[in-house]
């Protein structure tokens, strides 16, 4: 399934939904120690920390993907259910208050570990082979906004200064992808590596681009960033090609249709007004019913109403006295 990962970072819980018709994911396991710094709690009775790893969509109630609660060791261990790879929220609680929120990488297949002494305010080191290349990910994108802004905060901006930082991080990128090949961390970082370089080095960015796979979580936006790489490069044409020799590297009709979008885009953005309609009313019709009808619908509105130097289509507006405004 290709669509972006959703980082959630959500403060509170909500309504946990686990009901026993909730679909069969498939799982990754989490397990280790929660316990108080002895200055707090000596007792050294770790039980009742509760663990719940969830997730939130916008609009609906929360899923409660994995829960385990510490014996008097601190101990526990959970199963994860992994809807779709992504980074979620851990919460750590007691007794019902709420004591830490971390985010971790959840994936299947991956067995993870943790030992938490709390209360602490760095991170939990979350220890498996997909949290550490995220980590690794994560800090590299840290220090990649550290860095420019040291560029952007000196004064004059230079924008070779700036090229020179992008052009290091997106080789960090791509070790990380070779460092941790086939994580979650390591697939995004490669994305990254593309993504970041167009504009300031468009054929560096073109070169990287090979490397990826057509099931790369963020490939469509990797191809909307290469597709503008390679039409500054060598035209419109090119631009066109490239998403045309990608799109037949897959037979997913939803993937085929969003690199088809960025086809449609193209063409707009090029003012090729008769080419951008037959591709928009292609994609609305092979694609009827998969998601795409509104997309096609609007643009194919906008190619035969809103094009520049057609005649602005009649609108419908309330007007109301100065008065009323006061």
């Amino acid at each position: 399934k290709h669509v972006p990962i959703v980082v959630l970072l959500a403060l509170s819980v909500g309504v946990i939904g686990c009901g026993s018709d909730a679909p069969e994911w498939p799982t990754m396991t989490l397990e280790g120690s929660v316990k108080i710094r002895a200055e707090i709690d000596s007792t050294t009775n770790y039980s009742g920390f509760e663990l719940l790893v969830y997730r939130q969509l916008e609009g609906e109630d929360a899923d409660t993907l994995g829960i385990a609660t510490t014996d008097t060791t601190g101990y526990f261990m959970m199963e994860i259910s992994v809807p779709e790879r992504g980074v979620y929220p851990l919460l750590i609680s007691r007794y019902g208050t709420p004591l830490h929120q971390e985010e971790m990488a959840v994936v299947a297949g991956d067995a993870a570990t943790v030992d938490a002494v709390l209360p602490t305010a760095a991170p939990l080191r979350i220890r498996s082979a997909e949290n550490v290349a995220w980590v690794a990910y994560r800090n590299t994108r840290a220090q990649h906004q550290r860095s420019l802004n040291e560029v952007l905060t000196g004064g004059s901006i230079d924008p070779e200064a700036i090229r020179r930082t992008v052009e290091a991080t997106s080789t960090i990128y791509t070790s990380l992808a070779r460092t941790f090949p086939g994580t979650m961390g390591a697939e995004v970082a490669s994305a990254e590596s593309v993504i970041m370089l167009a504009g300031w080095n468009d054929a560096m960015a073109l070169a990287r681009l090979d490397s990826l796979s057509i099931d790369n979580v963020r490939i469509v936006d990797v191809l909307r960033a290469a597709r503008r790489a390679a039409a500054r490069e060598s035209g419109l044409e090119a631009g066109l090609a490239l998403l045309e020799g990608w799109k037949a590297k897959t037979d997913d009709q939803v993937l085929r249709a969003a690199i088809q979008s960025e086809q449609v885009l193209a063409l707009i953005d090029s003012l090729q007004q008769d080419r951008a309609l037959i591709a928009a009313r292609d994609l609305r019709a092979q694609n009827a019913g998969a998601g795409w009808d509104q997309w096609a619908d609007n643009a194919i509105y906008e190619l035969e109403n809103l094009m520049p130097g057609m005649i602005a289509p009649d609108v419908v507006v309330r007007t109301y006295p100065d008065s009323a405004l006061v």
